[in-house]
């Protein structure tokens, strides 16, 4: 996925606070996920999605849960190029991702079996 270097995103990592990022200050991030890199729409939100390192996800039995860091994103019509969030679209994201580990899990589970 393409995108300008100057676009918004919101980079979450586990146990710490949101950030407001440039995407080209992710660029160290992004290039760590290398080939496992991996992008996950969120669900009811057309248009913004996740990207994260499918090596980041701790197996426990039949329960998966995604511990690496994630960069939220906002994507254009075609979504195959990230655009910026502004503030209001980074607090609606979190606020429909607060609480909902489990679905995220659910879906990254989803998503690695194919």
């Amino acid at each position: 996925m393409n995108g300008n270097g100057e676009n918004i995103v919101c980079v979450i990592y586990p146990e710490r606070q949101p950030e407001i990022a440039m995407l080209d200050e992710c660029e160290k991030l992004i290039r760590g996920f290398g080939m496992h890199i991996r992008t996950w729409n969120i669900p009811g939100c057309s248009g913004y999605g996740l990207m994260y390192d499918d090596r980041k996800i701790l197996k426990v039995g039949r329960e998966q849960f995604l511990i690496g860091p994630v960069i939220m994103y906002a994507g254009n019509d075609k979504n195959d190029e990230i655009i910026s969030l502004d503030q209001s679209e980074i607090e609606m994201l979190l606020k429909k991702l607060e609480g909902r580990e489990d679905l995220i899990a659910q879906e990254v589970r989803t998503l690695a079996a194919h």
